[in-house]
């Protein structure tokens, strides 16, 4: 891949023709645009309101809250959240709200004697059926058989 671009800028610099600079200009943004694809890119510090959010919905994702509800608490706009969400975790609220619930779930169902159902409640979920759907889309196995297979 590199080796290609090398060749490519070595036999235009012997050119030298009036074409030679549009090509070396031409093989050096190729040459950025490769090697950027190999670097990840620099992490951005998480802004503090989406921080303050977070710790927000760490404490209180058990309970019904809604975008609407995080975002009027640490004063922004839904719209604002939704998207920093997006650009920061790579998921909406709501599938971080998720995934809080799941890991949650998951840790009662492999560490204690609660019924699913009372796991499904503690964990935030609406119902039994609820917290059974999330697994079985997630997992492919309903949160009795996750259970079995833990213990």
């Amino acid at each position: 891949m590199l080796d290609e671009i090398h060749r490519g800028l070595v036999s235009e610099l012997r050119r030298a023709d009036q074409a030679s600079r549009v090509a070396i200009e031409g093989l050096v943004y190729l040459l950025a645009a490769r090697t950027g694809r190999h670097w990840p890119p620099p992490k951005v510090a998480t802004p503090e309101w989406l921080s303050n959010a977070v710790e927000l919905v760490r404490s209180t994702y058990s309970r019904k809250i809604s975008l609407s509800q995080i975002a009027a608490a640490i004063g922004v706009y839904p719209v604002t959240l939704a998207d920093a969400f997006r650009r920061y975790f790579h998921k909406s609220v709501g599938g971080y709200i998720t995934d809080l619930r799941i890991a949650q779930a998951r840790q009662k169902l492999e560490d204690t004697q609660h019924t699913i159902a009372e796991i499904a409640q503690e964990s935030g979920f609406y119902d039994e059926s609820h917290m059974g759907w999330v697994f079985r889309h997630r997992f492919g196995v309903a949160p009795g058989a996750l259970r079995r297979r833990a213990h």
